[in-house]
This record gives C-alpha cells, structure tokens and sequence, in this order.
C-alpha cells in the first residue's frame, strides 16, 4: 500500500514538468508580428528623417547655386551694361543699347563663355538631385536679362517760372526728355528633375514663378510664365533705375556718377540751348 502511494506521487510529479516545459517553447504568432511591426516603423521613420535631410540639404545647394549666378551676374552686368572706354572711346558693352547689334529684350548669358571664363564666375556649380542637368543652358540652370520694354524718359524743366520741382511742376511750361532709362532684370530659371511635383518646389526654393523654356532661354514671369513649367525662375533688378522711380530726382548715386549727370547734360543742355544730341542714357546707376 505504501508502494502504491510512492509511484503515484512520482506520477504526478513527472507530470508537472511536463506541463512546465510546454508552456515556455518558442513565442507565439501575436508576439513575432509585433516585433516586426515596431521594427519596420522604426526603419520607415528612420528613412523618412533621411529623405527630409536630404531633401532639405538638396534645397539649399540650389539656392546656393541661383545666388552665385546671381552674384556673377552682377560683375557681367556692370561690365556690359555700358562697356570701356579706351582713350575716350566708348566701346559699348552687350547690354548697351547703342552697341552695334543691339541686344534683344530677353538676352540669353551662357554660364561657360560669358560668366567662367570671363572671371566673373569663379566656383563651380554643384550637382543636385532636384535639377535636371539635360537640356538648354549649363546643368540645368539658364541665366538670362529681360529688358523693360517700357519706355522711361528722364527729363529736366526748359522753360517756366519757379519751377523749382522740375519738368512735373505746374509751373515747368516746357519739359525736355535728356535720357532714357533702360532697366535689366536678371533671372536665374532651374529645370527640376521631378516635375510633378513643381508647386511644392516652387515654394521649398521661394522661387519668383514656374515656366518652361524658349529655345535656350524661359520665359519670364512678368510675361507670364508658364505655370505648368518645368523650371523655377527667380528674377532680381541689378539697376539702380526702377519702374517706381518717376520722380523729377534720379535715386541717390555714386559721387562721380552725380557729377557726370549734373555736368554732362543738365548744364550742357541749358549752356548749349538743347543742341547737345543725342539724347543720354541712364543705366548701370549712371
């Protein structure tokens, strides 16, 4: 009876950790799928942050890159605008209206020829994911001057009393144009890689306007643009002359340039009884 006893205890016991060991084998289905859920959220975001970085990081080498060109573009500007004038000559510069082949209203500037090699663009012009290198212009950015088209006349009083405030005083009884004011706005337009989505990058580059492309220029935004374009265009004023600017007194100028205005056509004007022809232009902030 006691034997009996003894064997059935060991029984049970054998049991027990039987049951013991099955219940910790392994995990289950619930707890592996939760791990790999948790594990690819992790890599999603961590990919996601990536992207942004490097999406962040593409925008400013972009606008890098237009602020350069822009920079550049103010060297070739001041240069052409006007021109040199070896032993009194004047050589008329590209954007100067009396140059022999008067320049066009959008003038196209290669990157290579008219900005590198000139010296005025000394660095170069990182690749970027958001541009398109193909195509017109230099890795996908076009640099070009639009010309105002309107024409904006300075003049100066000939006759009248007290007309102390110039030709647009009532008192000014004759005003007579002395110059004509040409305005250049440079504009840098790059071609974007992904298209589709150009609104959002209009705005992640604080571009001026989208457009597309004329031959080996775009069209400017004050023409109009062209909205479903593949090129964000930015457009800055290099001038001192303005649109804005109609009043009788030309804006605040170098001293030598003030000195040129006030005694090469005003005076002259006036001392030669208006023969001094032809008219002077103003531009390049003379």
């Amino acid at each position: 009876m006691q034997q009996g006893c003894h064997w059935g205890r060991k029984k049970d016991q054998r049991v027990t950790v039987i049951s013991i060991k099955k219940r910790h084998e392994g995990i289950t289905l619930v707890e592996a799928m939760l791990v790999l859920v948790i594990g690819a959220t992790i890599i999603y975001m961590g990919m996601q942050q990536y992207f942004s970085y490097r999406r962040d990081a593409d925008v400013m080498q972009v606008i890098a890159n237009v602020n350069t060109l822009f920079q550049s573009m103010t060297g070739f500007y001041k240069q052409e605008c006007y021109g040199t004038e070896p032993g009194g000559t004047l050589i008329p510069g590209k954007l100067n209206p009396t140059n022999p082949t008067p320049p066009a209203a959008m003038f196209p500037i290669n990157i290579v020829t008219d900005l590198r090699e000139a010296g005025y663009l000394t660095t170069s012009i990182p690749l970027s994911s958001l541009v398109n290198p193909t195509g017109a212009g230099t890795q996908g950015y076009i640099t070009q001057f639009n010309r105002n088209t309107t024409v904006l006349n300075r003049q100066t009083c000939m006759e009248g009393t007290d007309a102390v405030k110039g030709p647009h005083d009532p008192n000014c009884t004759r005003a007579e144009n002395v110059g004509e004011v040409v305005v250049w706005t440079s504009q840098v337009a790059v071609r974007l890689n992904h298209p589709a989505q150009r609104q959002q990058y209009l705005n992640l580059l604080a571009g001026d306007c989208l457009s597309s492309a004329v031959g080996n220029m775009v069209t400017s935004c004050s023409m109009g643009g062209n909205p479903a374009g593949e090129y964000v265009v930015w457009e800055r004023l290099p001038s001192n002359a303005s649109v804005d600017a109609m009043s009788s007194y030309w804006p605040t100028m170098p001293s030598v340039s003030q000195f040129k205005q006030m005694y090469t056509t005003y005076s002259i004007l006036n001392l030669t009884n208006e023969s001094q022809r032809p008219h002077q232009y103003y531009y390049c902030g003379n």
